[in-house]
């Protein structure tokens, strides 16, 4: 089970993925909730695995031929990420709420009702591959902590090999500011101190976006004299300005950490980006000083239903995604938001050439309270000790070793204590298969564990999140996603989609060809079905 050799194009395998894919969506069909019911056997004992092979790596890796660009259907796409949403988050809102902003977006275009992220499904990882195109295995990005064989430490002389890189606020200036510190240095939110250093380079700092391989659909847009904009939570996602740095023309990175982690700042601080995405419906940057005229490609990330999944107080009532106070609390206010977005555009002229993406870069699990079961961080860490070049902990696992050479007795050992809440273990070519193999690629991670449904890891005081992401499971990746068209009508696509899609897909209603994108080229990834 530890160490199989899967071979995704053999007859046998694609005839086995079938069954899987055909049996998960049944049991989706019967339970009406994301989690996969308990009767399913194969299914429950295979479903990490399963769903990056049926609606993840394997769609977005199938060799068909690209489409062509056509005539531009859109102006502008605007795409907006509600991170933690999931598909049955959003057709309760809709069903329950046939006025809302979140339903007037199904009615005007196709909803993907099996749409799944990449994996692993943490924000960093998924906004990567959301706008290259790609998975992990070609971005190089798989999770905001990790190690590179290939670099350096930070404040090195680069005579030593193996740096542990972190790209979320660890790398601010002050990652308490708003700005990331940013006033106080020189006007970079980021420190160049704390980054690590690249040998090949004559010991040059790599910036976020020098950890990414391939080109993004902002840098792109932007080579076709196109406007390019996007907010996220974080300096370090600044990443998506690609590989050239300048990807993006208008950039807010506001810094969450330094928020207090209640729901109304979070809303406060969700309304920040809004005014500032609203400011540049109005042909505006997101200061709302400097007239610049409308993006062709901008967006954002909202984090208050993130956030009201995550509080000890929040969270859903049942199995079934009933939303707690707190979980509703956050739509309605993320939906009146969009409402006021939507009206921006309409009193612009804007909304006959305007698609707007609908989606989330991570669900949550568990969405059930019951069912969340707590692990210690310290376990891996007194197991492995040392040999350790980085781990990450959140509803998933992932280790880099020090030393490759390790890798089948540390997976053995982690095997053998149950206590990890792991329900599989992934390495060598079982890992290669589906994620990326660290034999040849030095940022993939040597082993990835998938956890117990419900398992989510905590530090030393034990205090956790009620839900988390980053895993592979059913909760963390089949997100909402919803592409409405000017003048389309509302369809409902239930085939399998991926998240990977987005970008070629965002291209083509630009009227530029989706194999600009290099990501797209290596993996033939494929527009969304229906565009």
């Amino acid at each position: 089970m530890l160490h199989l050799v899967v071979s995704l194009s053999s007859q046998p395998m694609q005839r086995f993925i079938g069954l899987l894919c055909a049996r998960g969506r049944q049991t989706l069909r019967r339970s009406g909730r994301t989690a996969i019911t308990r009767d399913q056997f194969m299914f429950r004992s295979f479903r990490p695995l399963t769903l990056s092979l049926c609606f993840g790596t394997a769609l977005a890796t199938q060799p068909m031929p690209l489409q062509a660009a056509t005539p531009a259907s859109s102006q502008h796409v605007l795409i907006i990420s509600i991170d933690g949403l999931h598909a049955v988050d959003l057709a309760r809102y809709v069903k329950q709420n046939p006025a809302s902003a979140m339903a007037k977006l199904t009615s005007m275009g196709t909803t993907y009702t099996n749409a799944s992220t990449a994996v692993p499904s943490d924000s960093l990882t998924s906004v990567v591959s959301m706008m290259t195109g790609g998975t992990p295995r070609t971005t190089g990005i798989y999770y905001p902590e990790f190690y590179a064989r290939n670099l350096s430490p930070a404040g090195s002389d680069c005579s030593v090999l193996g740096a542990h890189v972190i790209l979320d606020e660890s790398v601010d200036a002050d990652p308490n500011a708003v700005d990331g510190g940013a006033s106080k240095n020189g006007g970079s939110p980021i420190d160049v101190a704390k980054l690590p250093r690249d040998p090949a380079k004559k010991c040059a700092p790599v910036y976020p976006h020098d950890e990414v391989r391939v080109n993004t659909v902002f840098e792109v847009v932007k080579s076709h004299g196109m406007r390019t904009a996007w907010m996220d939570k974080h300096p370090a996602y600044e990443v998506i300005n690609g590989p050239s740095g300048t990807g993006v023309d208008d950039l807010y990175l506001p810094e969450i950490h330094g928020i207090e982690v209640t729901l109304p700042a979070i809303m406060a601080y969700d309304d920040t980006k809004t005014e500032a995405l609203k400011n540049e419906i109005r042909g505006f940057d997101h200061t709302g000083k400097n007239k610049v005229g409308v993006p062709a490609l901008f967006g954002l990330n909202i984090q208050a239903l993130n956030i009201a999944q995550k509080l000890p107080e929040g969270g859903y009532l049942d199995s079934n995604a009933t939303p707690g106070p707190l979980i509703a609390e956050a739509l309605k206010h993320t939906d009146a938001s969009l409402q006021t977005v939507i009206e921006t555009l309409k009193s612009e002229n804007l909304t006959d050439t305007t698609t707007i993406i609908l989606t989330a870069k991570h669900g949550q699990m568990p969405i059930a309270r019951s069912e969340l079961k707590t692990v210690s961080t310290s376990l891996l860490k007194g197991l492995i000790g040392d040999k350790m070049g980085a781990n990450i902990q959140d509803d998933v696992m992932l280790v880099w070793l020090k030393d490759h050479s390790e890798t089948e007795a540390v997976a053995k050992l982690m095997r053998a204590h149950p206590e990890l809440g792991l329900g599989q273990i992934l390495y060598g070519d079982a890992l290669a298969s589906v994620v990326g193999d660290s034999r040849t690629d030095p940022t993939a991670p040597d082993i990835i564990g998938l956890v117990n449904h419900g398992t989510v890891y905590a530090g030393k005081s034990m205090t956790t999140r009620g839900a988390d992401h980053g895993g592979f499971s059913v909760e963390d990746t089949n997100v909402a996603l919803v592409v409405a068209q000017p003048h389309a009508q509302a369809r409902t696509i239930t085939s399998p989609a991926s998240l990977v899609q987005l970008a070629p897909s965002v291209l083509k209603l630009l009227g530029i060809e989706p194999n600009e994108l290099q990501a797209v080229k290596v993996e033939s990834t494929q527009i969304l079905s229906g565009l």
